[in-house]
């Protein structure tokens, strides 16, 4: 099945660019930044888990109650 590609014409530099200054200003003003830590760490979460369980040949499950990867 093929991937959806999804490209912004200003690319991905730009995001970044954008990204950075949210942050930046975030830290000055005290407002809640645009993508706050916890949606980072469910995409970081999702790759990681992809990752242990193509390496394990195995499902993994993510439990939220203990807050940890298990097989």
């Amino acid at each position: 099945m093929p991937g959806v590609v999804k490209k912004s014409p200003k690319g991905f530099g730009f995001a970044t660019e954008l990204h950075i200054q949210n942050f930046l200003e975030c830290v000055r003003t005290r407002k809640q930044p645009t993508a706050p830590v916890e949606v980072g760490f469910q995409a970081a979460l999702v790759l990681q888990m992809a990752n242990l369980s193509l390496k394990q040949g195995r499902r993994v499950k993510w439990n939220s109650v203990l807050r940890r990867v298990e097989s």
